[in-house]
């Protein structure tokens, strides 16, 4: 397959970190993973402490070093941070109680 200069410069811009190979074979079967705005990357990694120090609190009340908030409350609060991190990716992450059919017809019971 040939591509001029200006392709290629095209090209390299659209694939991020993945290989030119790697990209044309997930671009020519329609696998290619969304974009991510960079805004989006910046608060997925400032999440990223939030969730970090939510979790290190529900530890520090566990344990008795801490009082407020009963674990639950915190520990609810710390999955809907990481929830929003993962929308914030467009990470879909399958729902542990859930019955969910998957693309052959399997009934995903984890």
């Amino acid at each position: 397959m040939y591509f001029s200069d200006d392709e290629l410069a095209a090209l390299d811009r659209r694939r991020g970190g993945r290989s030119r190979g790697q990209w044309l074979r997930e671009a020519g079967l329609g696998e290619l993973p969304a974009l991510v705005p960079e805004l989006n990357r910046q608060a997925w990694v400032d999440l990223s402490r939030v969730a970090s120090l939510l979790g290190r609190y529900v530890v520090a009340i566990e344990v008795g070093n801490a009082k407020g908030m009963p674990p639950s409350v915190v520990t609810e609060l710390r999955d809907q941070v990481q929830q929003l991190r993962n929308d914030l990716l467009g990470i879909q992450v399958p729902d542990p109680d859930s019955d969910e059919v998957d693309d052959e017809g399997q009934r995903n019971t984890r």
